[in-house]
């Protein structure tokens, strides 16, 4: 389906794809974005200072279709930079998503997204379900992770985001709104970005997650917080060789209940609040680490949050 007139408002929407060396699954990525059948938006490509084919390959399609440029970057900024400038190249549009080169879209993914934000004036972010497809493309037997906090009071969405979510690396790739995004931080330079960003989001509004499977996520490598320091930053700042489980609480408390600016003593209430949740969640991973794919323990772990947040 294209976009009908008068079915859907036409937001201005920018993607801004992150690419460092990613020849060999680049070019299905950028098709994936060009065939989508909300054909109204732009996309920027923002290349680390590959050493590889990937710039090539972007500035092919670049040269066919004029809603994609391509920016390089002189010197390798690591993915939160990278990533903080493909939403600087974007930052005057209503709408945004971030793409990475080895996942893929369904043609109707951004469609899908745009209509699930502008039917709810209050969410912030919509993402869908989550394929998660090997490096050869073949999909992997995990069921797809759900959450959200529609239809949830913004306050108890917000607990419940830095109390009890899961599945934060695949929100980061949905569809969010700047206005929202950037008063957020956009992306901080700190281990576990993503999850950062998606408590920090959850003040402002609802997180909406479309109930269909519309992005496939490449898993080529297995987490580690070694893999990420080399991947996220060109220069490791030395807080990043600290533990997220100190670090990140503190940040987030900074930023939501303590800095100038952070909101009247409602907001700041909540930031605090948000903050508890937060390092308990965050502590209670880290000693059960399979509890996040056990339902039961899961419901339980959220029995305590409820009980010693009060």
């Amino acid at each position: 389906m294209t976009n009908a007139p008068g079915r859907v408002p036409r937001p201005d929407i920018a993607l801004g794809m992150v690419t460092y060396n990613g020849e060999r699954h680049v070019r299905q990525a950028i098709e994936s974005l060009l065939a989508q059948t909300w054909t109204e938006f732009r996309l920027t490509i923002v290349d680390d200072a590959s050493t590889d084919g990937t710039v090539a390959i972007a500035e092919e399609f670049a040269a066919r279709d004029p809603r994609l440029r391509v920016v390089r970057n002189p010197r390798r900024l690591g993915y939160i930079g990278n990533s903080v400038a493909a939403f600087e190249h974007a930052a005057s549009a209503d709408l945004f998503a971030w793409a990475s080169d080895h996942d893929v879209h369904a043609p109707e993914w951004l469609e899908t997204l745009v209509t699930g934000l502008m039917e709810l004036p209050d969410a912030v972010l919509a993402y869908p379900l989550t394929v998660r497809i090997s490096d050869t493309g073949q999909r992997l037997d995990t069921p797809p992770p759900r959450f959200e906090t529609r239809d949830l009071p913004r306050v108890v969405g917000a607990l419940a985001v830095a109390g009890a979510a899961h599945g934060f690396g695949n929100m980061v790739y949905g569809l969010f709104r700047v206005p929202a995004l950037r008063a957020a931080g956009v992306m901080r330079r700190v281990l576990l970005p993503d999850t950062m960003l998606i408590t920090e989001i959850a003040r402002f509004g609802s997180i909406v997650q479309v109930p269909r499977e519309l992005w496939q996520r490449r898993y080529v490598g297995l987490f580690s917080l070694e893999r990420q320091r080399k991947t996220l930053f060109a220069d490791v700042p030395w807080y990043a060789h600290l533990s997220p489980l100190i670090v990140n609480p503190l940040i987030l408390a900074w930023n939501v209940a303590l800095k100038p600016g952070a909101g009247n003593m409602r907001d700041r209430w909540l930031g605090a609040r948000m903050t508890w949740r937060f390092a308990w969640r965050g502590l209670a991973v880290a000693t059960f680490p399979r509890i996040r794919s056990h339902r039961g323990a899961t419901k339980a772990l959220r029995a305590v949050y409820r009980t010693l947040a009060r």
